[in-house]
């Protein structure tokens, strides 16, 4: 009778905890799932906000250098912002004049393409019948194909409405980070209650962490780039001005171009 006393305490601690584990566990996950609903529904707005920031570093030298030639801090902020459009807009500009310039060379590249290729499909001296089973599959994936290319228009103008919407955001965000980037440190300190010299340290360390890698992706885009565009002169590739515009700010994205400078080079 004593041991069974003892066994049915044990038990009902046992039952308790593991009931207290179970219902931990599942809350951890219900949170999970909350925090990555509200992160993929705000999404739309931190991604712009971060982008913003990150800019907002990258042009804060210059923004800061029109401050101590007297200019105002909006009218600085607006330089700041219209000069930033105006090198996403000259860089688009060139890519897409390089592109149409060089299209008649693509498409006689693509042409002489297709005719060897077709020279080729003619040497193989294929049956009739085959020819005829290839030209049904042909004809029984072209509604699929019709579907693939109808998807594809739709996720392009939806993708499309999107990059306009976070541009506009990211704008925005960028005209007060530029024009308040000085005070960042003090409201911050201000709204947590913590040090104001912590807190202006960690800012001035992130912003100096931030400006010296793209100060040395930028160094070392220059200078690896003649090592990834002589190929495809020597080669005579076609679109070498916007291949090497897409290198150069590719390579602030680590791994996006292989052998593109990244953190692990510096």
């Amino acid at each position: 009778m004593s041991e069974s006393r003892r066994t049915g305490p044990l038990r009902s601690q046992r039952i308790r905890r593991a009931g207290v584990t179970a219902w931990s566990a599942l809350g951890i996950v219900v949170l999970i799932v909350v925090v990555a609903a509200a992160i993929g529904a705000l999404s739309g707005i931190l991604v712009p906000l971060v982008v913003a920031a990150i800019l907002g570093i990258v042009l804060e030298p210059w923004v800061s250098w029109l401050e101590r030639r007297r200019v105002p801090s909006a009218l600085a902020a607006v330089i700041g912002l219209v000069s930033a459009v105006l090198v996403a807009a000259a860089m688009v500009w060139l890519v897409v004049v390089g592109f149409i310039q060089q299209l008649p060379a693509i498409t006689q590249q693509v042409m002489t393409g297709w005719n060897a290729f077709v020279s080729w499909a003619r040497g193989l001296d294929l049956d009739a019948v085959l020819l005829d089973q290839i030209r049904e599959a042909a004809y029984g994936y072209a509604p699929r194909l019709g579907e693939g290319i109808l998807g594809l228009v739709i996720s392009t103008l939806s993708g499309g409405v999107s990059m306009v919407i976070g541009t506009f955001f990211s704008l925005f965000f960028l005209f007060f980070v530029l024009k308040d980037f000085r005070r960042f440190g003090e409201w911050l300190s201000r709204v947590t209650g913590t040090d104001p010299v912590l807190v202006e340290r960690i800012k001035d360390l992130s912003q100096t962490a931030v400006q010296g890698y793209f100060r040395g992706t930028a160094l070392t885009a220059i200078i690896t780039a003649p090592i990834f565009l002589l190929p495809l002169l020597f080669l005579k590739v076609p679109l070498i001005l916007p291949i090497s515009i897409l290198y150069f700010f590719l390579s602030f994205i680590p791994m996006s171009v292989p052998g593109s400078p990244g953190p692990s080079q510096f």
